[in-house]
């Protein structure tokens, strides 16, 4: 009888660790886009200040969430590069743009090919 109940007891530790460590692999952050000085004019009528993005990082994979519910998920390259397309809210309207750059250094813009904007997300607190 004790045997199985350290036997139990060894498992449910054993379980609570390597979910604690799967956990604390996924590295969360924020970020606000911000208009890169080359893109259009029209862009500068885009209201973003309430845009805002999080992000969850493990080696592997990128996954995050704009402000108006959208999720998405990305495989991370072994340089950290990622690529993909979100929808992200702006002006009460929605917007696919690409999202690309470095998620290991933070460094990601978004692009909308409609109407050549650019922005860089700003990691913030």
């Amino acid at each position: 009888m004790q045997t199985v109940l350290i036997r139990a007891l060894a498992a449910t530790a054993i379980l609570g660790i390597v979910a604690t460590s799967s956990y604390a692999a996924a590295d969360p952050w924020r970020a606000r886009p911000a208009l890169t000085p080359d893109s259009p004019i029209i862009c500068r009528q885009a209201d973003l200040t309430k845009v805002v993005f999080d992000f969850a990082q493990t080696d592997t994979e990128l996954s995050g969430r704009t402000n108006n519910g959208h999720g998405f998920s990305t495989p991370v390259g072994s340089d950290g590069s990622v690529s993909t397309t979100i929808t992200v809210p702006v002006d009460g309207k929605e917007f696919a743009v690409d999202l690309t750059g470095n998620a290991r250094a933070r460094a990601l813009q978004v692009f909308n090919k409609r109407y050549s904007c650019r922005f860089t997300l700003t990691p913030i607190q």
